[in-house]
């Protein structure tokens, strides 16, 4: 038996989860939330639903913050592109990713399309993101060459849709082969390269996760021995222990829109100055000692576009130092071309520690100096914000929403939204995914798809 095989077995016969990985669902559902509404309001989230109607056309699920009817697939693409597009979305230390924009999305745009009841969301979304982090933490991430989500995640929506609806095991794995072949590779760029909307090809990945189910039910075929190389995955880490706990109760949420290497760094700054404020101008050199692959971002001084600058760990450093850590929550297009944090972010130097490389992907550690006035004032950060370890309970979850949420909605939205949340809390989705399913008509232009 191959391990596609073995794994579609695993999801099959799990029949229920802990309350602890309910919970954990819960808080993933929530927090995604605020990342989709505010990226909705975004270019790239507009344009992917915009491009999805015509690509996918209508069907039985829908468009969210519009309500157009949509296939499921149509559905898990452009919902998942809102929710990824600020990089405010959640993500996994032990997958170096971020599962919650891919499984949420695809797993709501089914629900929404067979009436599913709350408790068999709640576990699809857990086999989802256990399927997709148990994939990617198989690897040697010190031989991969990059670490997008899209080259496992769609195969974590492929697991979860198949639970959903009962798919056959032999049919689920031939669905898991087929949604690993057609994965997105994601062509190699220069490091300094501004990569677009494309989101680690989270979006188009989690279309071809339902495709690739659509497909094995009417009788396509794919490789049965995907992710099964042991030079290259590690089978255990895939397959043993299924059920002994749930992946998703290690979930990390994000106080700042932009990639996660980066949040210890500003974590660190943003105590720093809290104990001394000072001038940016007063800022004579910021070194920031870190893991290797942070240094494969772009990390432009002077990124052209929103995506640039959230895998500029140099540049967001800058634009804490001057507006503080509220201008991350979230990053507006308004925060590009910032002299005044350009002027800061090209005094930032970055270095590799081998200590905090040994810690990759477990951890995202860094430590920070801020030399000013003649004086060197140091902040190593191991844990930084959300991670479980230094949690974002429901309270933080909620303040987040609530304060990034205001750009795009009014109050009164914003509180409808969080009521329906709760709503969700006791038991009842059917608030929250009206909320998603609301008429145009009924949301304020800017965040209208």
């Amino acid at each position: 038996m191959t391990l596609l095989q073995e794994l579609a077995g695993r999801v099959a016969q799990t029949s229920e989860i802990p309350e602890t990985a309910n919970e954990a669902v819960r808080r993933s559902i929530a927090d995604l939330m605020t990342s989709a509404v505010t990226g909705a309001a975004t270019l790239g989230g507009r344009s992917a639903c915009t491009a999805a109607k015509v690509i996918f056309g209508p069907g039985p699920s829908s468009l969210w913050f519009g309500g157009e009817p949509i296939t499921v697939a149509g559905a898990a693409f452009g919902n998942a592109a809102c929710a990824c597009m600020l990089d405010l979305d959640d993500g996994h230390r032990a997958a170096a990713g971020h599962p919650g924009a891919a499984i949420i999305p695809a797993v709501l745009a089914e629900a929404v399309s067979t009436s599913q009841p709350l408790p068999r969301i709640l576990t699809a979304i857990a086999i989802g993101y256990e399927v997709g982090v148990r994939l990617s933490r198989s690897r040697d991430f010190t031989k991969v060459d990059n670490v997008s989500t899209g080259r496992w995640s769609g195969v974590g929506a492929a697991a979860a849709l198949g639970w959903l609806r009962g798919t056959p095991v032999n049919l689920l794995a031939q669905a898991l082969g087929i949604a690993a072949g057609h994965a997105p590779t994601l062509a190699r760029v220069p490091v300094r390269s501004d990569e677009g909307h494309v989101k680690e090809g989270i979006p188009w990945a989690n279309a071809m996760g339902v495709a690739a189910l659509d497909l094995a039910e009417v009788g396509h075929t794919g490789s049965l021995d995907g992710f099964g190389d042991p030079e290259l995955y590690n089978r255990a880490a895939i397959l043993d222990g299924w059920g002994d706990s749930w992946l998703i109760e290690g979930t990390y949420y994000k106080p700042y829109s932009c990639c996660r290497w980066a949040h210890a760094g500003l974590d660190g700054l943003a105590a720093l100055l809290a104990e001394e404020p000072m001038a940016p101008e007063a800022i004579e050199a910021i070194e920031l000692d870190i893991f290797s692959r942070a240094l494969t971002l772009s990390n432009l001084v002077q990124p052209p576009s929103m995506e640039a600058a959230q895998y500029s760990i140099p540049y967001v450093l800058g634009l804490l130092a001057v507006h503080g850590a509220g201008v991350l929550l979230p990053m507006q297009p308004d925060c590009l071309h910032d002299e005044s944090a350009v002027a800061v972010a090209s005094r930032v130097v970055m270095r590799i520690d081998p200590k905090f490389d040994a810690m990759f992907p477990a951890s995202a550690p860094s430590r920070i100096t801020l030399i000013a006035n003649g004086r060197r004032r140091m902040r190593e950060v191991l844990l930084p914000v959300g991670e479980p370890g230094n949690p974002m309970d429901w309270e933080a979850l909620r303040k987040k929403q609530r304060i990034a949420c205001a750009s795009v909605l009014p109050e009164v939205s914003i509180a409808r939204l969080w009521s329906a949340i709760e709503a969700m809390r006791a038991g009842d989705i059917e608030p929250l995914l009206a909320f998603l399913a609301a008429p145009a008509s009924a949301l304020p232009e800017r965040i209208a798809v």
